[in-house]
């Protein structure tokens, strides 16, 4: 099972020695998820980023800055997803692409992406009040083709046997690392 860790939204004091600490234990992909539009606060978050970790890290704001920090690695939230012509440029191009999604129906628009991001699936660490919509017993049925589907919501490392059993790909970790 693929583990991703989602950064805070904001930045904060010593962020980029954390994720530097966090790659050389082993940490296999970063997500830098930073809403708030801070072009210069990115550029010297990633400075501070030992480059050797740069192709292990998805940007999800300030997709024009990825060629200066050789980043391959884009993600589109479900909002500014682009057109499909788009993204088949950019697959062909060598860039690796996410998204995320908010409900299963719309996993069908997203062949075109390497993976995707659903949830939440748990109860949220990070966001109070973001709860989870599934059922108990929610299993996803097998998928042959398509996106990888990751978790995202509340989970722990605790839940990735659950997660498993769900069928899911992957998880991606933010209030449980932060």
């Amino acid at each position: 099972m693929d583990v991703f860790v989602v950064t805070r939204p904001d930045y904060f004091e010593g962020e980029a020695q954390r994720v530097n600490q966090l790659f050389r234990n082993g940490m296999q992909v970063l997500h830098i998820r930073k809403p708030g539009n801070d072009p210069a606060a990115f550029r010297q978050l990633m400075k501070e980023i030992e480059p050797v970790f740069y192709d292990r890290i998805v940007i999800h704001q300030h997709h024009e800055l990825a060629a200066a920090f050789s980043l391959i690695r884009l993600h589109y939230p479900e909002k500014k997803r682009p057109l499909a012509g788009a993204l088949g440029k950019m697959k062909d191009a060598g860039y690796i692409l996410s998204t995320s999604i908010h409900d299963l129906s719309a996993l069908k628009d997203c062949a075109a992406y390497d993976y995707v991001f659903y949830g939440p699936v748990f109860n949220s660490i990070s966001k109070p009040g973001y709860e989870s919509v599934l059922a108990d017993d929610f299993t996803l049925p097998v998928r042959e083709v398509g996106p990888q589907l990751i978790a995202i919501g509340g989970v722990t490392l605790s839940k990735l046997q659950i997660l498993k059993d769900m069928n899911f790909d992957g998880a991606a970790l933010l209030g449980a690392v932060w």
